[in-house]
């Protein structure tokens, strides 16, 4: 009886650490798109890798762009971080699709799609807007692009900057 009370505090403790962290301070996790199994590797990666040696909230305590994670990446390695070809690349795709930044006003369609969680036609659409229009001043700009989902924009809203 004992042993089964055990596994299952075990397998419980073990299932709560999978789940998708909480948005970090000025950050908004976006629902889950693509399979939740591959994600789940990514974190269990940042985990292994990153919670070595810092708390996860402080590596996610900030949104960044692309070149800002690969900054930080390249300076934790330098330092000794651990982990395989892999792993980094799980790690620096979750962050980008959870804690990333970008600028709608330069970003390509495919970085608009990585961080903000749109499909790469309504990325698309979005830099052919820009590219007729002129760059976005605002949110309130960049909602009028057509054939953009709104409400995936202002579920994204704090990894979009102008």
């Amino acid at each position: 009886m004992r042993i089964t009370v055990l596994v299952f505090i075990l397998a419980s403790t073990f299932v709560a650490f999978r789940r998708p962290p909480a948005p970090a301070q000025g950050a908004q996790a976006q629902p889950q798109e693509g399979p939740p199994a591959k994600e789940a590797l990514q974190k269990e990666a940042l985990q292994k890798v990153c919670g070595a040696c810092h708390a996860l909230e402080r590596v996610t305590a900030s949104r960044r762009s692309r070149a800002q994670w690969d900054e930080t990446m390249d300076k934790m390695i330098s330092l000794g971080a651990k982990g395989t070809e892999e792993e980094f690349a799980a790690i620096m795709a979750y962050l980008i699709r959870w804690y990333g930044r970008v600028n709608v006003n330069v970003a390509t369609a495919g970085e608009i799609a990585e961080v903000v969680g749109l499909s790469e036609k309504e990325a698309e659409v979005i830099v052919k807007y820009r590219r007729e229009k002129g760059k976005f001043d605002d949110f309130e700009a960049l909602s009028k692009a057509p054939g953009v989902a709104v409400e995936k924009l202002k579920k994204s809203r704090d990894a979009i900057s102008f």
